[in-house]
């Protein structure tokens, strides 16, 4: 299931803070202590899934089902990938929030394989990461990265492989090209920077 939180509860614990510091408008000795305003909990609010059990069954989000899913990206028109490591898929949340389809990969079917859509084969696939143009896959079972173009879906392999192994230093002691890398469990993903292009980093 996915759930989000807000962020109230945040705002309210500094208003706390600045009340037992004697911060606020009041002043003088006479004043009367400044009570901060009741706390209240954080709402959490299920955005597809169901706690009735796991599967793979694509529909609306409220019979929709997933098994372990292990991370979450967002993009420009507000779509969800979720990456869905126990079915091996990575699944899709539409922007309007009412539906649940398979983006990438065929549900209980491991592998490797490169291809479009369903075609390609992911196996237990962790850490998710987006741009404006693809979304970046820690294959954490084929101890891969992947790439999933967003616009066709189709999914290449960007680095590393099934074999366990790590990448052999060049003689100028620099990495090697990223076919040759190799990797023991991938888990996450992030940016090294802001800019268009920045080298992605990589949780081994």
């Amino acid at each position: 299931m996915f759930r989000s939180m807000t962020c109230a509860a945040a705002h309210l614990a500094a208003a706390a803070v600045l009340a037992a510091c004697g911060g606020g408008s009041s002043s003088g000795e006479g004043d009367a202590p400044v009570t901060p305003p009741p706390q209240q909990a954080p709402q959490l609010t299920l955005l597809a899934g169901n706690a009735g059990g796991r599967g793979n069954l694509d529909g609306s989000v409220d019979v929709a089902r997933f098994d372990s899913p292990a991370s979450v990206a967002i993009d420009l028109s507000g779509n969800r990938y979720v990456s869905d490591r126990e079915n091996h898929v990575i699944r899709k949340i539409g922007a309007d929030g009412q539906t649940v389809s398979t983006f990438a990969g065929r549900p209980g079917e491991a592998g490797d394989a490169d291809g479009i859509g369903a075609e390609a084969r992911f196996r237990g696939p962790e850490g998710i990461l987006i741009d404006k143009q693809f979304l970046y896959v820690a294959d954490a079972g084929n101890r891969m990265v992947r790439r999933i173009d967003l616009q066709t879906g189709g999914v290449v392999t960007l680095a590393g492989s099934p074999q366990p192994g790590a990448v052999v230093p060049a003689v100028d002691g620099s990495a090697g090209r990223s076919g040759t890398a190799r990797f023991s469990r991938p888990t996450a993903l992030a940016f090294a920077g802001t800019s268009v292009g920045s080298p992605l980093l990589i949780a081994d």
